[in-house]
């Protein structure tokens, strides 16, 4: 059995015994759009923030959409290494299982 990001994207796809997952292959295109995504997001609330020409809404903007962006990042960030983490624990436990019906059958 390959390991779970064994095989090409469009094999995992057509793999309908499921030994191969294209979630970590997704994952990763995700959370880099999210990314891209927050980032633009808080550039565009920045922008308006300042475009306000209030002090205190230009003051908030400074200190508040840095500090949201960084908290929403690390909270995207997290959750998908936690899913991450499962997907691996998946293919370790499938590791050692074979290796097990490996050892009995001798």
């Amino acid at each position: 059995m390959e390991s779970l990001e064994g095989k090409s994207f469009i094999k995992s796809l057509y793999d309908f015994k499921f030994e191969s997952f294209v979630a970590m292959k997704v994952l990763r295109l995700v959370y880099k759009l999210i990314v891209i995504l927050y980032s633009l997001g808080a550039v565009a609330y920045l922008l308006i923030a300042l475009a306000t020409g209030n002090p205190v809404a230009i003051i908030l903007g400074i200190v508040l959409i840095p500090l949201g962006y960084i908290i929403y990042l690390a909270l995207t960030r997290v959750s998908f290494e936690l899913m991450m983490v499962v997907f691996r624990i998946g293919s370790d436990v499938n590791e050692i299982a074979s290796r097990g019906r490996g050892s009995t059958q001798q």
